[in-house]
């Protein structure tokens, strides 16, 4: 119930002013002034007491119209769309993307049939990718097979290739000392003549040949012999004897020394063979027949040394630790 002054309101159902009477507002569209007692109100002064929420008759037939109204347009959206229950998966056959865009149950299970598709495709390209893996990985390892036997027979053609170096060298012995001024092969071969004859070996021209090697004042004569017997018989008598220069009409006074002629190589570790002889106190260390070999002592075995890692393992074990 609202209250307002005397005199300064109007009841809408008798169209008199409202007295010290009874007096209500209404609540509803309208928010006239009413009498308590008229028709459009018929209501008691007791009950006026009670009343808080007055509502005229015709804004309660025009506020029950709209409700049935209201009422009658969900009847006909429900019957139009009757709610739908969740199917298999939980889904319904119709849904709305973010877009509002309408997706039914069909175009879920379209979509859902290209992903299976596409993962079946998938699947296969994993499979074919893995299939060529193992091809490639299988020609890798057959080339790596390959690669590593093409090192080995490479490595077993340098060995060959330097031992049929080493086989060529085996009838050559190298002169130092001689104080050569010429390369004159005849005169050369006169004066290598004279000392295997002071070396009581008797052997012919046609037998050797010879070549001056060597820079400008370190020059050596080289002697290839034609069998191996000279050369051994050579090599055998020169321990026996001391050979100097002017004992063949040289001047200069040198010391001459007959070698094995040698590989680069080979000298290299024979060198190393002789340094390792006076630093561990062996006795023996010389070249025969193409072989660098080394001895301890006069009964110890003969060690045949082919590289320097020969050498590592006869050094002793304090050493290596230290």
């Amino acid at each position: 119930m609202v209250k307002g002054k005397p005199g300064a309101l109007k009841c809408v159902g008798c169209k008199k002013s409202l007295g010290k009477g009874q007096r209500l507002r209404c609540e509803g569209p309208c928010r006239n002034w009413f009498h308590g007692k008229i028709e459009y109100v018929k209501i008691t002064p007791d009950q006026l007491k009670r009343v808080e929420n007055f509502v005229c008759i015709q804004c309660r037939d025009e506020m029950e119209e709209e409700d049935e109204n209201l009422t009658s347009e969900d009847e006909s959206i429900s019957e139009e769309e009757p709610e739908e229950k969740p199917g298999k998966f939980g889904l319904k056959k119709t849904n709305t993307n973010k877009k509002g865009k309408i997706i039914t149950l069909e175009d879920i299970m379209k979509k859902l049939d290209n992903f299976i598709e596409e993962s079946k495709f998938i699947r296969k390209k994993m499979e074919s990718l893995e299939k060529e893996n193992r091809l490639v990985t299988a020609k890798l390892e057959k080339i790596e097979k390959e690669h590593t036997q093409m090192k080995k027979d490479i490595e077993n053609l340098n060995k060959e290739k330097q031992n049929n170096y080493e086989m060529g060298l085996k009838n050559n012995v190298i002169i130092y000392g001689l104080p050569v001024t010429t390369d004159s092969k005849d005169e050369v071969k006169k004066v290598v003549k004279k000392i295997t004859e002071s070396l009581d070996v008797d052997i012919d021209k046609e037998e050797f040949e010879c070549s001056v090697i060597g820079r400008e004042g370190v020059k050596q004569v080289k002697v290839e012999f034609k069998n191996r017997e000279l050369k051994d018989a050579i090599m055998r008598a020169k321990k026996r004897i001391s050979l100097n220069s002017r004992d063949y009409g040289f001047e200069k006074h040198n010391d001459i020394y007959l070698n094995h002629d040698m590989s680069y190589e080979t000298q290299k570790l024979f060198k190393e063979v002789r340094n390792f002889k006076k630093s561990y106190n062996y006795k023996y260390a010389w070249f025969s027949d193409g072989k660098i070999l080394l001895r301890k002592k006069e009964d110890s075995p003969v060690i045949h040394v082919k590289s320097a890692n020969i050498l590592e393992n006869l050094k002793p074990k304090s050493e290596e630790k230290n």
